[in-house]
């Protein structure tokens, strides 16, 4: 009878094992193929991060770009107001040239075909002097040829 007991001992005892044994290999399989998965997530993840590291870098590059453009934008003035005074005297063709200085003068150079056009233009300068539209105007050259065509350069200021 002992030796009864002592083979239901060992059939119980292998069906343990076996049992134990079968599930080790479940959580072994099972945490393979956890691993498998975490492995394909890491190298998606893995090239998702390379992909967003070289949009990261182009926007580094353009936030320096933008940086150095707001300075450039900050330091530029408009040249509309001085156009526009300009303009308010003579037209191309009687306007030759127009330049601005750098204390906000500017300086138009004009072509007139008699007299008369000319004591038009310096009328209208005298006027926009006058409305305090433009500042210090002063006649820097003056010629006139035997035909009464005349080149005149004049430098004035402009109120803004």
């Amino acid at each position: 009878m002992a030796d009864k007991y002592l083979k239901l001992a060992r059939i119980i005892l292998l069906t343990i094992v076996i049992a134990v044994g079968c599930v080790s290999l479940v959580i072994i399989l099972y945490g393979e193929y956890r691993l498998n998965i975490l492995k394909n997530d890491q190298s998606s993840y893995m090239t998702r991060i390379q992909a967003q590291t070289k949009k990261e870098a182009m926007l580094l590059a353009l936030r320096a770009r933008v940086s150095a453009l707001k300075k450039i934008m900050e330091q530029q003035i408009s040249l509309a107001p001085y156009l526009d005074t300009t303009f308010r005297i003579a037209l191309p063709p009687t306007l030759q040239s127009f330049s601005l200085a750098d204390n906000s003068s500017v300086r138009i150079s004009l072509l007139t075909k008699n007299v008369d056009e000319a004591l038009s233009i310096v009328q209208t300068i005298i006027s926009l002097s006058n409305e305090r539209k433009i500042r210090n105007p002063l006649f820097t050259s003056l010629s006139m040829t035997p035909d009464g065509v005349m080149t005149f350069s004049v430098t004035f200021g402009v109120n803004l």
